[in-house]
Formats: C-alpha cells, sequence, structure tokens
C-alpha cells in the first residue's frame, strides 16, 4: 500500500523592495523560493510610515508568514526600518554581522519581520544568515550539510563579528572570493558560503573550514 500523500509546509513570504534594490530583491526571492517558500513582491514606498502601514495592513490580512524588507535598514534618518518595527514589536537593530549590520529584525503580530540594510551587500547578508534559516524553520526543513573543506589561502576575520565568506570549489579546496562583504561580482562567482563566528580572528591556509552549497 504506503503512502499516498503527505502534507507540505509551504511558507509564505512577502518579499518588500525598496527603491534601488530591485535587483537584490529579485536575488532574495530566487534564494527564498529555492529554500521551498511561495514569495510574493511588491515595492516599498519610501519613508518609515509607508513600512509601519503595510505591516499593519500585513496582520489584517493575515497573508504571510514571514516578511522580508529589502532595505529600510540604517542609522539616524536612513532607519526606517527599526522606526516601523518600534510600533510593533522590534527585536533587535544594529546586529554583529557583516555584511548587515544595519538590519532590524522583529514580529507584526506573531509574523517575523527582517528588515535588510539599504544596501545589496547587507541585504544578501541578512538574507542569507536570517531569512533563509528562517524559510527553513517555518516549513520544517533541513537545511543543507556542511562539507569540510581546506582553504586554499587564510581568511582574517574581525573579531566581534560574525563574517560571511563566500568561496569558490576547486580541487579539494576552496576559494575565498569575498569575506564580511558580498558584492554581486562575489555572489555571481561564489558556489558556497561558511560563517566565521564572532569569537575568532579566521582561518589559516590549509585549514578546514565548514562550507554550505549556494
Amino acid at each position: 500500500c504506503g503512502i499516498g500523500e503527505i502534507p507540505i509546509r509551504t511558507p509564505r513570504v512577502t518579499l518588500l523592495a525598496a527603491e534601488g534594490l530591485g535587483a537584490a530583491a529579485v536575488w532574495a526571492g530566487a534564494m527564498l523560493t529555492r529554500a521551498g517558500a511561495a514569495v510574493r513582491h511588491a515595492v516599498l514606498p519610501a519613508g518609515g510610515d509607508a513600512l509601519a502601514a503595510l505591516l499593519a495592513a500585513l496582520l489584517v490580512k493575515q497573508d504571510a508568514d514571514l516578511v522580508v524588507v529589502c532595505g529600510g535598514g540604517g542609522w539616524g534618518e536612513r532607519d526606517h526600518g527599526a522606526d516601523a518595527l518600534r510600533r510593533h514589536t522590534l527585536l533587535g537593530h544594529g546586529l554583529a554581522l557583516a555584511p548587515g549590520r544595519a538590519t532590524a529584525i522583529g514580529r507584526a503580530g506573531s509574523v517575523p519581520v527582517v528588515v535588510t540594510a539599504s544596501e545589496a551587500a547587507g541585504a544578501a547578508g541578512a538574507v542569507l544568515a536570517l531569512a533563509l534559516p528562517l524559510v527553513r524553520h517555518l516549513a520544517a526543513a533541513l537545511g543543507p550539510a556542511p562539507r569540510q573543506r581546506a582553504l586554499a589561502r587564510k581568511v582574517s576575520s574581525r573579531l566581534g563579528l560574525t563574517e560571511l565568506v563566500l568561496v569558490e570549489e576547486g580541487e579539494g579546496t576552496v576559494t575565498p572570493v569575498a569575506v564580511g562583504d558580498a558584492p554581486w561580482s562575489a555572489l555571481v562567482r561564489a558556489e558556497g558560503l561558511a560563517w566565521v563566528p564572532p569569537h575568532s580572528e579566521g582561518h589559516a591556509a590549509g585549514g578546514t573550514i565548514d562550507v554550505f552549497a549556494l
């Protein structure tokens, strides 16, 4: 006999793109879709009031399990993300994450919200570090298992920050193409990623590192 059908959890993600981050939102949507989400794209009007109003509307509609805002996180007058989340529940702003220090995280009701920095590299860091694991958690899915790889050259990292390392695969080794940053040129080339924890200053050439497929 066997099992004819099984339920599959497909998280509903609303992906809002701020002005100037359309390409980052397209990339983020592709990554989140590949992780199992059903992604709905929308444009974010300028200003913190617009974001707060959109979050309030989402609470009424109840049609999202996760909200990701590409852009809006920043400092001072550019900090629309944290301002909007303070009207709901702000859990953190200014994360020890590179790239992505200006990220704001919180909830609108019970819905988690990730507001990325207003530049593409910061948006990529927040999506890879926060949004993708959230989608997998909501889907009750396992993420890709890490593979231990030797480094073709050393990785230097700053203490106190979790830093993203983008790598290219070689013959039994990986070569870093970006550390603590995520320019488009590196994202296009990268075949995997790793994280350097905040207590580490990096890894020597020849040392091993846990690499996750991209």
